[in-house]
């Protein structure tokens, strides 16, 4: 009887990492990636690093076949923790550079890293994810379910394509829909009529539909600074609430200590909502590393110096290429000085690289539960 009664209060317990997720049906696997990323953020000061596409670009190429290797792992011995992907560059790309990032996502997966995919949607309208004046009415179209034009249909279209890449994949995905909405490049951004109402109408059934139809999706919202609550679509439909910044530390830009204050008001309103935080975008597209070597320990000197700041489970930067940017981190052809300055971020002691990320089995059990995160509530009031 004892060991039954023990058996039971453990089967408690782990269901009740689950309780605050969007799909109560979600693989073993997906919740425990719930219950691991709770875990580093808010019992922890520790950080995964990413970058977008880390083992499938690097600079100057435009791309390569090996996906054991990264411009992080040449210059630091280690890969990212956290490898960022986006749907688009399945869909756009050639056959040949589809398969070289499907190779690269997989061999970060075996490697215990956690994949992360955003979407850069091209409009119904033309071949962009950037705004025209056709797209004026596509999103509230949507959000009301108006498919006189073919607008919903067109969304379940594009929406199958990922479906399909991630039940192929087969393996636990943050999908990061529509983000930067409260910005004005994009066709969901805040030229498009209906505004909020229509943008969280459309993610509202981006995350049914896709849920119906997978149960490997954990769901990422992330709004450009300065950080918004006007666009959020809601408890029901989030797991992960990011913000995305860059060139802090730049004259004209964001100062670090804005940086530090957008990352705390988005740390306490997922305290507030039990999300897990995150700093969904983040880099330096000013200058090179070449010429501020130290900027990413500037970056998590501030972030660790604050009392909130630091509860975050991941921060990920974009693709090393050069496409009107520097490079984000320092490569193979880098100056010394920059190379030992990333070096000296990725072996801080609050940094968590691939190596440290798979020992720490984001994948397996969880010990995180719901009494955690209400305890944590009831101390932050």
């Amino acid at each position: 009887m004892k060991n039954k009664i023990l058996l039971s209060f453990t089967a408690i317990a782990l269901s009740t990492i689950t309780n605050s997720q969007v799909n109560p049906k979600a693989t073993q696997k997906v919740k425990n990636l719930y219950g691991n990323l709770k875990e580093i953020a808010w019992d922890s000061k520790e950080v995964l690093f990413g970058q977008e596409f880390f083992n499938s670009y690097r600079w100057p190429e435009n791309n390569f076949d090996d996906p054991n290797v990264s411009d992080v792992k040449t210059v630091t011995g280690q890969h990212p923790a956290v490898l960022g992907q986006d749907f688009d560059y399945y869909n756009q790309k050639t056959a040949e550079e589809v398969e070289r990032h499907t190779k690269a996502v997989k061999r970060a997966y075996e490697l215990g890293c956690v994949i992360t995919f955003d979407y850069h949607m091209h409009s119904k309208n033309h071949a962009s994810t950037l705004f025209e004046e056709s797209d004026k009415l596509l999103m509230y179209n949507i959000g009301e379910q108006n498919d006189s034009n073919g607008e919903v249909t067109w969304l379940k279209a594009e929406l199958d394509k990922a479906i399909k890449i991630i039940n192929d994949l087969n393996m636990p995905i943050v999908f990061r829909p529509f983000h930067e909405m409260n910005g004005n490049w994009f066709w969901w951004g805040s030229k498009a009529d209906g505004g909020a109402e229509s943008y969280i109408k459309m993610y509202q059934f981006t995350v049914d539909y896709v849920n119906a139809r997978t149960n490997n999706v954990l769901w990422e919202w992330s709004p450009n600074l300065p950080f918004t609550e006007k666009y959020y679509p809601g408890d029901k439909y989030v797991d992960v609430v990011g913000v995305d910044m860059y060139d802090q530390g730049n004259e004209g830009y964001r100062s670090f200590d804005d940086m530090v204050s957008q990352l705390e008001e988005m740390s306490d309103f997922s305290l507030k909502h039990d999300k897990i935080p995150v700093f969904s975008e983040v880099g330096n597209r000013i200058t090179s590393p070449d010429q501020k070597p130290n900027w990413w320990s500037d970056i998590d000197e501030k972030i660790q110096a604050s009392d909130r700041a630091f509860k975050i489970a991941w921060m990920l930067t974009w693709i090393n290429q050069p496409w009107g940017n520097p490079p984000y981190v320092a490569h193979g052809a880098s100056s010394e000085e920059a190379k030992k300055g990333l070096n000296n971020f990725v072996n801080s002691s609050t940094i968590l690289m691939q190596p440290e990320a798979a020992k720490r089995n984001m994948y397996d059990q969880s010990k995180w539960t719901t009494a955690k995160s209400n305890a944590l509530k009831k101390d932050s009031k």
